[in-house]
């Protein structure tokens, strides 16, 4: 599932090629200070997500799912998983998990772009659960922003496929990535179509 994916990626320390921050307690002491206001700041209200300090509202998916708030939080680290929701369904088909991560682009001063960093989570994802490609890293503008988009598959022990999408795009500091769990392909692109979903607060803060 998206949450303990990137859970687990984050913890085995994926971004191996990535140089760290060049100034590393100044780094995590600011990013842990921001990633409070952050985390404190998100709310679920008439099925949107929106986060003042972060900068940025979603309305979420439908049928509504269960939404969780910061359910993992890495004040050291600077990573936080916003938003774990999930739709359950009796039986397989229509199930969905929708998920909002946040990490700080200043932590990878040799981060070309965000191809790179979809494409480290991708490849993390190969060699450490066994995951599939189904499509590589693709280039996509949604709500007014450039996201690059990649999904994976996985093998359920009881049979058949679970469809991984991950959309992420950044956000003046931030690394701002939307995921996707579902029982197709299909179903994990129309969750991470984020047009007429996702709108940027016209005053932000200055992160």
């Amino acid at each position: 599932m998206p949450t303990a994916y990137r859970e687990k990626q984050h913890r085995a320390g994926r971004f191996i090629i990535l140089a760290v921050c060049a100034s590393a307690v100044l780094c995590a002491a600011q990013n842990g200070d921001d990633l409070r206001e952050v985390t404190t700041s998100g709310k679920v209200e008439n099925n949107t997500y929106s986060n003042s300090h972060a900068g940025f509202r979603l309305v979420l998916p439908q049928p509504p799912c269960d939404p969780k708030l910061n359910t993992s939080v890495d004040a050291g680290k600077g990573y936080a998983i916003l938003l774990n929701c999930t739709h359950v369904v009796k039986g397989w088909q229509g199930m969905y998990t929708f998920t909002i991560t946040l990490d700080y682009r200043e932590k990878y001063p040799s981060l070309q772009n965000i191809e790179q960093y979809v494409r480290s989570l991708r490849h993390s994802g190969e060699r450490l659960s066994g995951e599939k490609t189904v499509q590589t890293e693709e280039a996509r503008h949604m709500a007014g922003l450039d996201f690059v988009q990649a999904i994976l598959s996985e093998q359920l022990p009881e049979g058949g496929l679970i469809y991984q999408g991950i959309a992420c795009t950044q956000l003046r500091g931030y690394l701002l990535c939307f995921e996707a769990e579902a029982p197709s392909v299909d179903s994990a692109k129309a969750l991470l179509n984020l047009d007429d979903k996702l709108q940027l607060n016209t005053k932000q803060s200055t992160k």
